[in-house]
């Protein structure tokens, strides 16, 4: 008898590749009492998580998956298992003659983060993607990290409702000291150009902290220059994020506008020749018409003139003579 109880990923792997691949295969794991588990392959959607499981154990003897099992993060944050597919939660599992079974653990939809920075193990929270370079398809990201310095905030506006001058004075510099340092990760670990934006953003996700920082013009002229961030709120979030939508589709209305003129241009010429064409058209036809008018009016008129005085002949007799098909006959035919 074996019981699986707790799985434990490497789920910041996971995550990072979610948004690119659906897929994981072999992916490294570490799972607690048991080891007859291999997990073969992840399966990341909008909807669940999906663990394709081979069991290895005795022939004929049987193993359990346990309600309670769950991903652990690295955060500490539990994604506890939904259901199984060819098995059954709680529920005696018999091995067949093989000792080999597979199955899939159905768990939670888990986080998307991804990894900015070449060789390096942390995952930015958020990243927007963004078009790179013409002559090629690659996607530039800007990384998007949220801080939360509500302690230090806190001690800040305590120390204003006590009026103690001085420790005003300790906790402003206290706060601009972690809000920099902030920064400073934030710049270290995600922010690698070519690959990513030249700068990031700080997401302060309180107002009263963002309109804290804000007000403070140094402070925010510092983390731009130096670090290379930009501090955003919950009400500037969004306007950032459409003002750099609205950028890049003016880019590609450019972008655009160069090749509609192109096409212009080459209707342009095509249609010069169109024009050249029809005008050629329109001389053969003037000559066919002179042509015709010189057959069907002064030829014809010419010949009834030598005609005049010859006596027609009857008609039966011209048509036998000219051994031509009788006229009324060919039209009711």
């Amino acid at each position: 008898m074996k019981t699986l109880c707790t799985l434990l990923l490497a789920l910041g792997t996971l995550c990072s590749i979610q948004a690119q691949e659906r897929k994981v295969n072999q992916p490294p794991f570490i799972v607690r009492n048991t080891s007859t588990v291999e997990i073969n392959q992840i399966t990341l959607s909008d909807t669940a998580t999906v663990l394709d499981i081979k069991a290895y154990y005795r022939p004929h003897n049987w193993i359990r998956i346990s309600g309670e099992s769950y991903l652990l993060a690295d955060n500490g944050k539990k994604y506890p298992i939904r259901s199984g597919s060819g098995i059954t939660l709680d529920k005696e599992f018999w091995m067949p003659d093989s000792g080999e079974a597979t199955f899939s653990l159905i768990f939670p939809t888990l986080p998307a983060t991804v990894k900015t920075k070449k060789n390096a193990t942390e995952f930015v929270e958020f990243a927007v993607k963004l078009p790179g370079r013409e002559d090629n398809n690659e996607i530039v990201y800007l990384p998007i990290d949220a801080k939360f310095p509500k302690d230090i905030y806190e001690q800040y506006q305590d120390a204003y409702e006590v009026g103690d001058a001085a420790l005003i004075d300790t906790s402003s510099r206290q706060l601009e000291m972690t809000i920099k340092k902030m920064a400073k990760d934030i710049h270290d670990k995600y922010v690698d150009p070519p690959f990513t934006t030249d700068f990031a953003i700080m997401f302060l996700p309180f107002e009263n902290i963002y309109a804290e920082v804000i007000r403070r013009t140094s402070l925010v002229e510092t983390l731009q220059k130096e670090f290379k961030i930009v501090v955003t709120g919950p009400t500037t979030l969004g306007a950032i994020l459409n003002s750099l939508q609205m950028g890049f589709r003016t880019l590609a209305i450019q972008k655009r506008t160069s090749e509609v003129w192109n096409v212009l241009g080459a209707v342009k010429t095509e249609f010069g020749k169109f024009g050249g064409l029809l005008e050629k058209v329109q001389k053969n036809l003037q000559n066919a018409g002179d042509q015709l008018e010189e057959v069907m009016g002064k030829r014809t008129r010419a010949i009834e003139r030598k005609l005049r005085q010859v006596e027609a002949l009857p008609t039966e007799e011209s048509q036998k003579m000219l051994n031509l098909p009788d006229l009324m006959e060919d039209e009711d035919d």
